[in-house]
């Protein structure tokens, strides 16, 4: 997922199967949606906490990790008990933060930054820069 796009994107295979928006976190920065990665293992059907219906009723991001037509996930689901269930092999996962990235089309796209990290990391893109900064003088072009 790139937060940046508000895009989650599933490959298999080195190419994209699944494409969908996602709400993420506001720019206050205690607020911002984190970068990890991690894999999923399983699925939890009918947790035992409160799932938005919205969420719930978008059996997809399940009946593809899960490698099963969407109809054997609704029979799970229709069970109303909570159960686990090992994906096929582990699928790992990556939320990032891109504001210029190779789009499922192999073009380069951008984003705003609307986290403003991009200052914070520009220093560190440019030798020239990067020497200056981790010695923690301020950069100044050409000098």
């Amino acid at each position: 997922m790139n937060v940046a796009d508000e895009r989650l994107v599933m490959y298999r295979e080195n190419w994209p199967v699944f494409s969908t928006r996602v709400i993420v976190g506001q720019d206050d920065r205690l607020k911002q949606s984190p970068e990890l990665q991690a894999t999923i293992d399983g699925i939890w059907f009918n947790p035992p906490w409160n799932v938005p219906q919205d969420i719930a009723a978008s059996e997809i991001l399940a009946a593809l990790l899960m490698q099963q037509p969407i109809d054997a996930i609704n029979q799970t689901i229709a069970t109303d008990r909570t159960t686990r269930s090992n994906l096929p092999k582990p699928v790992p996962i990556f939320v990032v933060y891109e504001t210029a990235f190779a789009g499922v089309d192999g073009k380069l796209e951008f984003r705003a930054d609307v986290y403003g990290r991009d200052g914070e990391i520009g220093p560190y893109l440019n030798p020239e820069r990067r020497a200056v900064v981790e010695r923690g003088a301020p950069y100044r072009p050409g000098g």
